[in-house]
């Protein structure tokens, strides 16, 4: 198992080697990390089609508040700079949607998303005395699940998508607790592109939706 999990992660990271540090013989080569933080979305436009109690033709707002996320992943210290991991992201945010015929879905609706992720990160060399290693990374992902609920008069109607990709940039710092232990902080931008969103329980789709989403995470590493 440690062989083919080394042969994935040394896959995602293999570009960026190139005049990277080595790997000291004290340092452990795998580490799990777990997150959590606050997940914004940007109001958007978007179309709808056969959409139930909407008027055919009739385009829509969705207005989202903030929300929130959280996270792990797997990842091997390829060298003293760069590592590279495999990710799981949940986020879910508020949601209203408002129809250009006047109908609104204003109950306790959500955006929401399930993505797993192949991330490269690349660590800079500690900055102060207190050991504080700043990083920046990039990695590609798979859209498990994308889910916009919908109420409506007491009434949930669910759109989704799945096995889309999409994409994140981060940038934070990571501050050593001990040899094993670390802090982390980073912000994240994750773009999934435009999307179609089907109804999961009959007819009807929200077309033309956008899924990128800026967080704020938080999280403990442990090397082993």
């Amino acid at each position: 198992m440690h062989k083919s999990l080394t042969g994935l992660l040394l896959l995602a990271g293999s570009p960026l080697l190139v005049n990277a540090e080595p790997l000291t013989t004290s340092e452990k080569p795998y580490y799990v990390k777990l997150y959590g933080g606050a997940s914004l979305l940007g109001d958007q436009d978007f179309n709808q089609q056969g959409v139930s109690g909407v008027a055919a033709g009739a385009t829509g707002k969705g207005s989202f508040d903030a929300g929130w996320g959280f996270g792990g992943a797997l990842g091997y210290n390829l060298t003293n700079n760069f590592s590279t991991e495999v990710a799981w992201d949940y986020f879910t945010n508020g949601a209203k949607a408002t129809f250009s015929d006047g109908t609104r879905f204003d109950g306790d609706g959500d955006f929401s998303s399930s993505i797993i992720f192949l991330n490269g990160i690349y660590k800079f060399d500690p900055v102060t005395t207190y050991r504080i290693r700043p990083y920046v990374g990039a990695g590609v992902a798979y859209v498990d699940e994308i889910d916009f609920d919908t109420k409506r008069n007491g009434v949930e109607t669910s759109y989704s998508t799945d096995g889309e990709f999409a994409w994140q940039v981060l940038a934070g710092a990571e501050y050593p607790l001990n040899d094993r232990w670390s802090l982390n902080a980073d912000a994240r931008y994750i773009n999934a592109g435009s999307q179609d969103l089907k109804n999961e329980a009959g007819t009807g789709t929200i077309r033309n939706i956008d899924y990128n989403i800026s967080s704020l995470m938080l999280g403990v590493s442990y090397k082993f």
